[in-house]
């Protein structure tokens, strides 16, 4: 009978160890143990997944027990068999960690089984992306702090400014390539944060570092250089001038409100100051980020190295395109069917971005509407963030031809943006501030007599002639007085940019609108609206056209067979319009003529 309960996995083998050891006429162990809560319960079930070891420390996390209640096989000790009653599978499932929350767990379960601190780099390696803890705390040691994790010197060294400032622009600041965190790395190697190195010296340091990375070394490709073969003096000064040129004058930039690096004669050394007492404990956490930096870089290094051929050079063994459409006004992906790529996925399935991060993508008969992180801070599904990531906020819309190719490489599914975005050359429009417009008098409340009689509404929606434009809401901003038109009730007034429909609108006018009228469109210029989410009920994207359709009979009557949004200008491309369009479409009203 264990009545202590316990997270401690050590404690928790020692005890089952016990009960365990052989003996004369012993057959059998009967275990009882009063665990104390659920989540130490999920504890016992994950110390028995890992008995086991994994190269990548996942089993004593919870993805191990995660896949073990989706119905995975358990990697156990010869002879030995979990079973675990349906009833406590749907408590465990219940009360699983998501998100943020499964971060915290691993980083917990980390802390027990190791006696100490776990670092960034050692749960990246369990399968989290720790940083996802930052954002309720504000950085990765504010949330150890809260943990009670970091002890007297490291407090101290992560609170006295600047190093809050500096900590938290190293865990967020952007790279491209791994130079500046591989600039650190070798300064924090040499002990030279504050007295500096010699450029030159540096440059080299850096260089070895690079070359000797299974990964990073593939960052020197192509780097603008000059390589002299046989004169390894005049190339490292070449080097030596490059790398000032780039990562060392990036870092005497100013980042985060301040220059952290200056160049004193031929020493790139520290711009700022801290205590010596507690320099030891601030390049020790300084050292925790740069390597989960560098770690991060280079596991997408190598997947975006591997992925177009495979661990041994081989092509991939599927792939198919998939169409970014929409639905909801929200960009999805459209698939080829399963009996046209019979090895296409079905079901959820894990996918390798290009930058490394995993993903899981819910496959369907005809399209994957779901996706999200395998190990997000949360399990909302962001296939749209994702899309609109890659292709930008055009992605999914009526007339563009985004594509994202999946293949198939040794048994793992990756995944990557296809080609460079539109189809067609359709220009972007941009909306210009409403305060550039030309003047157009407003009021804010006419008369009862004047409303719709001298007067229509103003609103302030984003109108492109052009492609479609950006995502906006309308609202009425006023009243206009528009002279020489017999209004008519539902008129209203918006600016319309972008030259598609020059010589008639001209970019940036004021232009009239009625209610569409009943009857054929053909022909007709008109504000279309396709509806996106995120904008409100009325809200969305809008462009305005010219109105093309082509129809044909049928025994029903008639359909549309294809429509175009025809632009005035031949500069511009016409925006086709698939099918699956239409219900996310609305033709809003007709153009009367330019006020301003």
């Amino acid at each position: 009978v264990m009545l202590r309960p316990t997270e401690s996995k050590i404690v928790f083998l020692q005890q089952l160890g016990r009960g365990l050891r052989a003996a004369t006429g012993k057959t059998r162990l009967e275990v009882i143990d009063f665990v104390g809560n659920h989540r130490v319960f999920a504890s016992r079930i994950m110390h028995l997944l890992s008995l086991v070891p994994r190269g990548d420390g996942a089993a004593a996390c919870f993805t191990a027990l995660q896949a073990y209640l989706a119905g995975g096989e358990p990697e156990l000790p010869a002879g030995c068999v979990l079973d675990v009653e349906v009833e406590a599978k749907r408590l465990l499932e219940q009360f699983l960690p998501r998100g943020r929350g499964a971060v915290v767990e691993a980083y917990r379960g980390l802390r027990a089984e190791l006696g100490r601190r776990p670092t960034p780099t050692e749960l990246f390696h369990a399968g989290y992306l720790p940083l996802t803890v930052s954002a309720a705390h504000g950085s990765w040691f504010e949330f150890c702090a809260s943990e009670g994790d970091l002890v007297a010197d490291e407090q101290a060294a992560a609170t006295v400014a600047p190093a809050p400032a500096w900590l938290t622009m190293v865990q967020t600041t952007s790279l491209t390539k791994s130079y500046k965190m591989v600039v650190l790395r070798v300064l924090l190697d040499h002990d030279a944060i504050w007295e500096g190195m010699e450029i030159s010296q540096l440059a080299a340091a850096c260089r070895a570092f690079l070359e000797n990375h299974p990964a990073l070394r593939a960052d020197l490709e192509g780097a603008a250089f000059t390589r002299v073969p046989g004169d390894s003096a005049a190339e490292a000064r070449a080097f030596a001038a490059w790398w000032l040129e780039w990562p060392l004058s990036r870092w005497m930039d100013e980042q985060a409100g301040r220059r952290w690096f200056t160049r004193r004669g031929d020493r790139f050394t520290a711009n700022f100051k801290i205590a010596a007492a507690q320099r030891s404990a601030f390049e020790s956490l300084t050292a925790e980020l740069v390597d989960y930096r560098l770690a991060h870089y280079a596991q997408s290094r190598l997947v975006s190295s591997t992925a177009p051929r495979g661990s041994e050079g081989a092509a991939p063994s599927s792939a198919f395109r998939a169409k970014v459409s929409h639905s909801a006004g929200k960009p999805i992906l459209f698939l080829p069917t399963v009996e046209a790529v019979p090895s296409r996925p079905t079901g959820p399935t894990r996918v390798r971005l290009p930058d490394g991060a995993e993903w899981v993508f819910r496959f369907v008969k005809v399209a994957c509407n779901i996706a999200h992180p395998a190990d997000a801070s949360d399990q909302r599904n962001q296939l749209a963030t994702l899309l609109r990531e890659w292709f930008g906020p055009d992605a999914g819309l009526p007339g563009t031809g985004f594509e994202v190719e999946f293949s198939s490489i040794d048994g793992g599914w990756y995944a990557s943006p296809a080609g460079s975005g539109r189809s067609s050359a359709l220009p972007i429009a941009v909306s210009a501030p409403i305060d550039s417009a030309p003047p157009l008098p407003l009021i804010e409340s006419p008369p009862s007599a004047a409303r719709y009689v001298t007067h229509v509404p103003v609103y302030d929606l984003a109108v492109a002639a052009g492609f479609w434009g950006p995502e906006s809401s309308p609202e009425e901003i006023g009243w206009a007085e528009v002279p020489g038109v017999a209004i008519k009730p539902g008129m209203f007034a918006a600016r319309v940019t972008g030259a598609s429909m020059e010589p008639l609108i001209p970019d940036g006018s004021w232009c009239l609108f009625r209610p569409c009228p009943a009857g054929s469109r053909e022909g007709r210029i008109v504000l279309v609206q396709f509806t996106t989410l995120g904008a409100g009920d009325n809200g969305g994207r809008f462009t305005v056209k010219k109105y093309h359709a082509e129809k044909s009979v049928t025994a029903d009557g008639w359909r549309h067979d294809s429509i175009q949004l025809l632009p005035l200008n031949p500069a511009f491309e016409p925006i086709g319009l698939e099918p699956e369009d239409a219900a996310d479409l609305k033709i809003v009203g007709e153009f009367v003529r330019v006020t301003a």
